[in-house]
């Protein structure tokens, strides 16, 4: 049965610093949701536990911010859950816990922020050590004590690994199949979820004209998800949204991805 996309797990509000769009609450999301016959969405604001130290300055909102809302507006058949977007910091420490997780639904957890300097990155890195960053950072997440069926690896492809789009691309290229198999195997034995960003996988001008990439104009891109399924991963979507601008291209977007990728109801990561 083919893929349903039935669900957003990546979505900002105006609490994330790289938001502040007073029209992203969870009012116009619960609306987003409706008018696309989401089941699932969950708010996803970039988050440091305060109760974590780090030597660097953290970027993400703090505890008593996220929690902030207070309870979530409801409609009969969707869920508005709230997670959380963690990171690591250029010294390896990551922003949350096996605690932590207990506080949310869903956390994603990126290896992929190389473009955060002083904070995930000095910011003068090589496509090398971007390389050698990106294998130590998933890493890191598997070895970590972590609830994984709520855990979800953000963005595995995206430019923000940078620190412009050639290299983004180097990067990608220059890890090879063989470590993307052990890493995403690891993901599959844990049951941690595999995000599609959608925002990654497209192009535009000036947000002008939005373009899905397929395979033949950037194959880079989609190898680690090949590999990913060839490993066994569990697939979820994420708009990555962080402005009502962005909702009526989510869906389209995705069907047309489920069908690139040729993803079955079976590739599917779910939350119980």
């Amino acid at each position: 049965m083919r893929y349903i996309f039935d669900h957003d797990f990546h979505v900002h509000t105006q609490l994330s610093p790289c938001s502040s769009n007073p029209e992203q609450n969870p009012t116009r999301i619960l609306q987003y949701a409706k008018e696309n016959n989401l089941k699932t969405v969950i708010t996803t604001d970039h988050y440091w536990d305060e109760r974590i130290h780090s030597e660097t300055d953290p970027y993400g909102i703090d505890n008593q911010t996220i929690h902030s809302w207070g309870p979530y507006p409801q409609e009969d058949g969707i869920r508005m859950l709230l997670g959380a977007e963690a990171d690591i910091d250029l010294n390896g420490v990551l922003g949350i816990n096996r605690q932590t997780c207990e506080e949310f639904d869903f956390i994603h957890i990126s290896a992929t922020h190389m473009h955060m300097d002083g904070f995930t990155c000095r910011g003068d890195e090589s496509v090398e050590e971007r390389i050698e960053m990106y294998i130590n950072r998933f890493d890191i997440i598997l070895n970590a004590d972590l609830p994984f069926h709520k855990i979800g690896f953000t963005h595995p492809v995206t430019d923000l690994i940078g620190p412009d789009y050639i290299n983004f691309v180097k990067v990608l290229d220059g890890i090879p199949d063989s470590e993307f198999r052990r890493l995403f195997k690891g993901a599959a034995e844990r049951g941690m979820g595999i995000e599609i960003n959608i925002s990654s996988m497209r192009a535009d001008d000036e947000v002008k004209k939005y373009v899905v990439l397929t395979p033949q104009m950037n194959p880079s891109v989609y190898r680690p998800y090949r590999i990913a399924k060839e490993m066994g991963c569990k697939f979820y979507f994420g708009s990555d949204a962080h402005r009502p601008r962005s909702f009526p291209f989510v869906k389209p977007f995705a069907e047309e991805l489920i069908d690139i990728m040729g993803l079955e109801e079976s590739d599917k990561f779910t939350l119980s």
